[in-house]
Order: C-alpha cells, then sequence, then structure tokens
C-alpha cells in the first residue's frame, strides 16, 4: 500500500513539473500562442511541436519561432505547408484555400511571407569574374538598401587600384570609410566593376572584372580579393 501511495506521489509531481515546464514554454507569435506541446529550451518553444491560438502550428520551433518544415492552419481553414524562418514563410512550400468550388493550390517559394513564384530566385548571382582571387557577397541588414564594395590584396585594402569603372543599374554611386558603395539602388541590382590592379606577386598589372547581379533588397556588403 505504502509502494503504490508512493508511486502515485511521484506521478503527480512529475505531471505537475511537465504541466509547469509547458505553461512557461513561450511561443512569440501572437497568433498561435494560446497553449503549446512539444519540446522547450530556455522557456521558448524549440524543436518540435504544435502550438495553438486563433490558429495552428504544427512542426519545427526555433527560439520560440516556426523555423524549419511545418504546418500552418489559419481559423478559416486555409493551410501553408513547407519552409519556415524566425516565424515567417521562407522557401519551398504549398499553400492551400478550402473553397466551395474546391481547394486552390499555390506551390513555390515564399519569401519573408510573400509569394516569390513558382521557380526558386537566388538572393544573387555572380555572374562573371575575370582576374579575381576570391569573392564573397553578404546581406547584412533588410531596413536600409545599399551595397558596399570593398577590393582587398592580402587581406588589407588594395592600394594599387586605378581606373576604376563602375556600372549599374540603379542607385547612386558613395565612396566613403575606403569603401565603394551604391545608395537607393533598385533590385534587382546589377553591377559591373572594371578597375586595372597588380597581379599577385606585384609584377604586373592585371585588368579584373566582377560582374553581379542582386535580387534579394536589403544591405549588402562585397568583398573582391585580388
Amino acid at each position: 500500500m505504502f509502494l503504490f501511495k508512493l508511486i502515485c506521489f511521484i506521478a503527480i509531481i512529475f505531471t505537475c513539473n511537465f504541466t509547469t515546464a509547458q505553461d512557461a514554454c513561450k511561443v512569440l507569435m501572437p497568433s498561435i500562442s494560446g497553449s503549446y506541446k512539444g519540446g522547450c529550451k530556455k522557456n521558448l518553444a524549440h524543436g518540435k511541436g504544435e502550438a495553438k491560438g486563433t490558429d495552428t502550428y504544427t512542426g519545427k520551433f526555433i527560439r520560440g519561432l516556426p523555423d524549419g518544415k511545418g504546418t500552418y492552419t489559419w481559423a478559416n481553414g486555409t493551410e501553408y505547408i513547407g519552409e519556415w524562418s524566425s516565424g515567417n514563410r521562407e522557401g519551398k512550400g504549398t499553400m492551400i484555400y478550402h473553397l466551395a468550388k474546391g481547394d486552390s493550390i499555390i506551390n513555390g517559394y515564399w519569401k519573408n511571407n510573400k509569394y516569390n513564384g513558382e521557380k526558386f530566385i537566388p538572393p544573387y548571382k555572380v555572374n562573371r569574374k575575370s582576374n579575381v582571387l576570391r569573392s564573397s557577397i553578404k546581406k547584412t541588414g533588410r531596413e536600409i538598401k545599399g551595397v558596399r564594395i570593398s577590393i582587398l590584396k592580402g587581406g588589407m585594402r588594395n592600394p594599387y587600384v586605378s581606373d576604376m569603372v563602375l556600372t549599374k543599374s540603379s542607385g547612386e554611386e558613395d565612396y566613403s570609410g575606403g569603401k565603394l558603395g551604391i545608395q537607393n539602388p533598385q533590385f534587382p541590382l546589377s553591377v559591373k566593376l572594371n578597375y586595372t590592379t597588380k597581379n599577385q606577386v606585384g609584377t604586373t598589372s592585371i585588368e579584373v572584372v566582377f560582374e553581379f547581379t542582386i535580387y534579394d533588397p536589403g544591405l549588402w556588403n562585397v568583398i573582391i580579393s585580388n
């Protein structure tokens, strides 16, 4: 009898602790923040789980937000099945609208909750490069729109650049802080750089060509190494 009571007592404590842990596990998207069951980390939904509020989401969470693959169902029955990033539809997915005349289905790719079309559009593309040792193109922000270009040699600013010609599809050319830049561009933005510099050993002059297109609006940092 004592053993039975002890087992019941432990079970009650475990259940209460589990419920408390789940209650303390927050979902940061208001529309699905009513109740939550699933993985938790640092009091935030993390891992596989199910969250219910006005709407419902079942799938992967990271730091309290849908992130990864999951299914989101709106109160009116509309569904999105696909990829998420920081609470936004981001990547490949399917929208299903349940209408009186039948289901309407849209397949394709989403970016920041907006439908981008049936084909994947990369954030940027290098179209051509000549006499470029290394290059990188990285997005550093969303609010400000522009491009900052650094030309390096041996990890430092290249002091041998001359005859620079910058051709762009939009925006105003800007030069500050040792970096060439483009302000207020329209995206997609096509850029072509032509300039002369020294080769790796510094013995002769070489002509450099670097052409790229950026499709995703934002602030971009471009680094070219010779």
